[in-house]
């Protein structure tokens, strides 16, 4: 999706769009997101997939506005240069997130919400974005900086920035944030040392 001269070709993020569509389909169909959400009981008692679906699934419009919002811009934008990085980026945040709930969060009954690959988005973007230099450099630390800031206050109030539940307190999971941001930083860090380009930013 980049030309030999590094300027965005055209295309639309289809990607990004059949996430974003999964995600309010759950929503709309009544007992669809029971089907696939993370429960680690269904989990053990074989319902694999629960690991990498409950990523998809909200608890609450407010829930899922906040979530898909923020994808869609950071997906949308990143899919138009790195639509492979992003199809890895989404599968590999779902699986780590899930993995990591039932090795090392036993208490966590449930889980579900798209921030982790949300999150894992906007660090990945703001990676690929920085080495272009300049003033751009500035604004995508700074971006990365918010993040960082946003995930110590979660960690520190308990509760989420943004996102609430229409219908019973919505905790907050940091870890589902950081390890978003691990995928990213990790899949950033494959790619460059794999294919750097010329100019020295990563494609």
């Amino acid at each position: 999706m980049v030309d030999a001269g590094g300027a965005l070709k055209p295309g639309l993020p289809v990607v990004t769009a059949l996430v974003a569509a999964a995600s309010l389909a759950l929503l709309l169909l009544p007992g669809a997101a029971e089907l696939l959400v993370y429960d680690r009981s269904r989990v053990l008692a074989g319902e694999a997939w629960r690991l990498v679906t409950g990523h998809a699934v909200h608890l609450s419009w407010s829930h899922a506005a906040w979530n898909l919002v923020l994808f869609s811009v950071a997906g949308a934008w990143l899919e138009r240069s790195h639509r492979r990085r992003l199809s890895w980026l989404i599968g590999l945040t779902a699986l780590a997130r899930g993995l990591y709930f039932l090795a090392f969060m036993p208490d966590m009954a449930r889980y579900g919400g798209l921030s982790g690959v949300a999150s894992a988005t906007v660090v990945c973007l703001s990676l690929h974005e920085m080495p272009r230099g300049g003033p751009v450099r500035t604004v995508w630390l700074t971006v990365l900086l918010l993040f960082a800031a946003k995930v110590g206050y979660e960690i520190l109030a308990g509760a989420a920035v943004f996102a609430t539940s229409d219908a019973a307190p919505l905790n907050v999971v940091p870890a589902a944030h950081i390890i978003g941001a691990a995928v990213a930083v990790g899949l950033f860090a494959a790619v460059r040392r794999r294919r750097p380009a010329a100019d020295g930013v990563p494609r």
